[in-house]
């Protein structure tokens, strides 16, 4: 009988071990980050731990995860991956840039505002993936994302933010949205590969040097609803 029961003890011992283990590994994930709470939500400030394939948690001590704080994982150079959780819907400021072995981003749905300069100089940035409920892209947000080949803006964007895309090397298609009114100034700025641009009807407004120094683009369609195209925005556009 001994065995029996021994073996019924070990089998009720499992999952409570398993439980243990689990627990463990979420408090160690949780304390490589810095963050703050707020109102029942929680914010990260930073990030601590050593590896470059990095999973933000969905709740932090039971709190859900709203938001990736201005800097947050600036300069982290060994940052390869990025996994933001279903729940954040908002990425501050510079929250990762200067990020340069940053290889792929899919940003999920829920996030509507994307801070300026938030993956400014990522330059191994070679995918991304904006949601559908995005709904401001900031100045200087992917500046000089110089490996980044094309981007589709999402349909609810409205306005382009200044040097949004700016020094983007490598850039070859653009796709907006019929939702986008506004371009504005240096947003695609010396994107010298820059080929193919699709403007959506909503457009009235390209501000000064919107494509200045995109030598490659040969043509573009101008919506019927442009009004305001204002100094240097095609200047040496030389395809």
């Amino acid at each position: 009988m001994t065995p029996t029961v021994c073996g019924v003890w070990k089998f009720r011992l499992l999952p409570l071990i398993l439980l243990q283990l689990a627990i463990s590994i979420s408090v160690m994930a949780q304390s490589d980050f810095k963050y703050s709470i707020e109102d029942g939500k929680a914010t990260i400030l930073g990030y601590t731990g050593t590896s470059g394939v990095v999973v933000i948690p969905e709740s932090i001590n039971g709190t859900p995860v709203t938001a990736i704080g201005g800097e947050a994982f600036s300069r982290t150079i060994d940052l390869t991956d990025i996994t933001i959780p279903v729940g954040v819907n908002r990425i501050g400021q510079k929250a990762f840039a200067y990020c340069a072995r940053l290889k792929s981003v899919v940003i999920p749905e829920g996030v509507t505002k994307i801070g300026d300069g938030a993956f400014l100089r990522c330059t191994g940035l070679l995918s991304l993936s904006l949601p559908s409920t995005l709904m401001a892209i900031g100045a200087e947000t992917f500046s000089y994302c110089t490996s980044l080949t094309g981007v589709a803006i999402p349909e609810r964007v409205t306005t382009l933010g200044t040097y949004a895309f700016s020094g983007c090397g490598k850039l070859t298609t653009v796709t907006m949205p019929d939702g986008l009114t506004e371009i504005e100034n240096y947003a695609f700025y010396n994107c010298s590969s820059l080929s193919d641009v699709t403007m959506g009807v909503g457009l009235t407004n390209i501000e000064s040097y919107s494509f200045y120094g995109c030598v490659n683009l040969t043509a573009v369609n101008l919506p019927v609803n442009v009004a305001f195209i204002e100094a240097y925005a095609f200047s040496r556009c030389m395809g």
